[in-house]
């Protein structure tokens, strides 16, 4: 067939083998980089009362990976954006969550729906919520941005109003 159309357009048979090799080559290419770009959900964990943690693969324009792999809280299907982790109380009716990018602990309210800052600056990764409804209390352990010594701070939730009890515990890393 490449024959045919050589003689026929009277070129040289390399020359006509060259190009088809050519654009056959290119095409390669453009279908190699039309695979999926990897982005979408690689994990989703279940927190109980429709709390869910999910690992989402992103763009990432701002880093060194072209692809970012990011966590995002949710409750039912709202999303609270980017954060690290989702501590519901044990009844459902609250969550506590750390945004993302600002570092602010946030207290949602299952019932009313919204959501509010608990702490007015970044203190720190929240690693872990212990819960006591019956008081109205959750106590928050965090440590520093290297993983280094906790500390640990009481918080009051009083008619949808959080205050902290600021009673800050420091501990050392064991």
């Amino acid at each position: 067939m490449i024959a045919r159309i050589a003689a026929e357009a009277g070129l040289p048979m390399w020359w006509m083998r060259s190009t088809f090799l050519l654009i056959l080559g290119s095409l390669s290419i453009v279908a190699a980089c039309a695979q999926p770009s990897g982005e979408g959900i690689e994990e989703i964990q279940n927190r109980g009362h429709d709390f869910w943690l999910v690992t989402v693969a992103q763009q990432n324009l701002s880093g060194f990976e072209a692809i970012g792999h990011f966590r995002h809280c949710y409750f039912a299907s709202r999303d609270f954006g980017q954060c690290d982790e989702i501590f519901p109380s044990p009844s459902g009716k609250y969550a506590i969550y750390q945004n993302g990018p600002t570092g602010l602990v946030m207290l949602f309210d299952a019932a009313a729906g919204t959501s509010e800052k608990i702490t007015d600056s970044s203190v720190g990764l929240v690693r872990s919520a212990a819960w006591s409804e019956s008081k109205l209390m959750v106590t928050l352990t965090f440590s520093d941005s290297n993983g280094g010594s906790t500390k640990s701070m009481d918080f009051s939730i009083l008619r949808g109003q959080c205050f902290a009890e600021r009673m800050w515990h420091d501990r050392a890393r064991r």
